[in-house]
C-alpha cells in the first residue's frame, strides 16, 4: 500500500476497474468509491476497458452518483496493458482538465504501488504543468487479506511482474528515442 500524508479533500476520485463487477478487485473498488462518494459527492473518473465501462456506469448511477459528475474522456485503450491505460487515462484526463489539482485513486491494497510508479512517471511524459495531489483510499478489508495464500502469491507476483514490464517497456523508449538521436545527428551532417 501507499501511505499518502494529503488531508485536502478530492476534487476527482478516480477507479481503476479490475474486470467486471463479476470480480471481486472491481466489486470492493466499487463499494470504496460509493462510500466516499456518498461521504462528499465530487466528480468521478472510471478508468476501465470499454466493455466493462458501461457496466461500472450502470452501477454507479444505481447508487446514488449524478450523471453530471461523471468524467467523459475519450482516451482509447490499447496493447500495453489495463493498469498502463488505466494511468494514461487519468493522464489525458488531467492534461485536458486543469481544475483537477487533488486526486484520490481508488484500486486494491496490493496495486497501489505498481499505479503510483506508472503515475510518477507518466506524468513528466505527459508534461503535465501543474501540482497535482494524489492519494489511494485504502479498501480495509479487502479479499487480499483473506485470501488464499496462493492467490495472495499470485496478486502480489503479478504485480512485480507488472512493475517490471512497465520499467522494461520505459527502457525500451529510452533506447528508440537514443537510437533516433543518433540516426538523425548521423544523417542529418
Amino acid at each position: 500500500m501507499v501511505d499518502s500524508h494529503i488531508t485536502t479533500s478530492p476534487n476527482l476520485l478516480v477507479i481503476l476497474e479490475g474486470g467486471g463487477l463479476l470480480h471481486s478487485p472491481t466489486r470492493e473498488r466499487m463499494n470504496k468509491l460509493i462510500e466516499i462518494y456518498k461521504r462528499e459527492p465530487t466528480k468521478i473518473l472510471v478508468c476501465s476497458y470499454p466493455k466493462y465501462k458501461d457496466e461500472l456506469l450502470t452501477a454507479l448511477y444505481l447508487n446514488g452518483v449524478r450523471p453530471s459528475d461523471i468524467v467523459k474522456n475519450k482516451y482509447v485503450y490499447d496493447k500495453r496493458g489495463g493498469t498502463y491505460n488505466n494511468v494514461s487515462e487519468i493522464m489525458d484526463t488531467l492534461k485536458k482538465n486543469k481544475k483537477f489539482k487533488v486526486i484520490d485513486i481508488i484500486t486494491s491494497p496490493y496495486h497501489e504501488k505498481r499505479v503510483q510508479l506508472i503515475f510518477l512517471k507518466l506524468f513528466h511524459e505527459y508534461e503535465i504543468n501543474k501540482l497535482v495531489q494524489i492519494s489511494f483510499s485504502h479498501i480495509e478489508y479487502s479479499d487480499v487479506y483473506y485470501t488464499n495464500n496462493e492467490r495472495y502469491f499470485d496478486l502480489i507476483g503479478h504485480e512485480i511482474l507488472g512493475i517490471a514490464w512497465f520499467e522494461i517497456q520505459m527502457l525500451q523508449v529510452k533506447i528508440e528515442g537514443l537510437k533516433e538521436s543518433v540516426y538523425a545527428r548521423l544523417y542529418n551532417q
